[in-house]
């Protein structure tokens, strides 16, 4: 059931993003690409002993000719404090200062000038288990109003593929900016 809940959470989301999604029209330079390089000291300019390894989701070129890093970044609640924590977000300062270094040709030899941060909100919508005739006979019990009640009956696919739709909107699909 739980391989079944995520692939139709998964294809629900895939369908609603692509029907919601930015409609800026970025060309992508790298996508999912792994980087490792040695860590430079910003004051001295000299590479230290550490080397600092990630994956950069992806470098875009606006319609305008800018440069921005693109993170994808899924969360169960989009609210303020979620956005204050990217704002002050000192991963991508990094990742700018790497690209920058090793991606020039991609570049063409400009900064980057900001993040663009692909924020996809999850539903939270549970598959319904239902109740045992035991279960709802306990219910029944305990009821203001017995005769009135319907058995909780498990979710088929159908069914939980309804609740998922239902609870997926537009606005579960931002592009946040963060300029550098």
């Amino acid at each position: 059931t739980l391989d079944k809940q995520m692939f139709i959470m998964l294809n629900e989301q895939i369908d609603a993003y692509i029907k919601n999604r930015p409609k800026e029209k970025f060309k992508f330079l790298l996508v999912e690409q792994p980087f490792s390089g040695k860590f430079v000291d910003p004051k001295t300019g000299r590479k230290t002993a550490f080397t600092l390894s990630g994956i950069i989701d992806g470098l875009v070129v606006s319609s305008e000719g800018e440069y921005w890093l693109w993170e994808n970044k899924t969360t169960s609640r989009a609210d303020q404090a979620y956005m204050d924590r990217i704002y002050i977000d000192r991963q991508t300062h990094i990742y700018k200062k790497k690209v920058e270094e090793l991606f020039k040709k991609e570049l063409n030899g400009q900064q980057i000038v900001g993040v663009l941060y692909n924020i996809i909100q999850k539903p939270k919508v549970e598959w319904s288990q239902g109740e045992t005739e035991e279960e709802f006979i306990e219910r029944q019990k305990t009821a203001q109003r017995p005769n009135m009640l319907k058995r909780k009956w498990p979710d088929t696919v159908e069914t939980y593929t309804q609740k998922v739709r239902a609870h997926i909107k537009p606005e579960h699909f931002l592009l946040i900016t963060k300029y550098f």
